[in-house]
């Protein structure tokens, strides 16, 4: 996970790492959510979702 202080920069995230619901480590993430300056990166629409659900993180318009 990576914090950011900016949201107006051009953000460079890399599309590898660790999941951040299941923890398992991904070569190309499926799903990457920047909120409140912090960059979540997901191994797939499963992860995000459950990890939405369990967060209650509110994000868009």
């Amino acid at each position: 996970m990576a914090e950011f202080r900016s949201i107006r920069q051009i953000l460079s995230i890399p599309n590898f790492g660790v999941c951040s619901q299941c923890g398992k480590e991904v070569d190309y993430a499926e799903f990457i959510l920047v909120h409140k300056n912090r960059a979540y990166l997901f191994c797939s629409k499963a992860c995000f979702r459950k990890w939405l659900r369990e967060t209650r993180v509110h994000y868009g318009d």
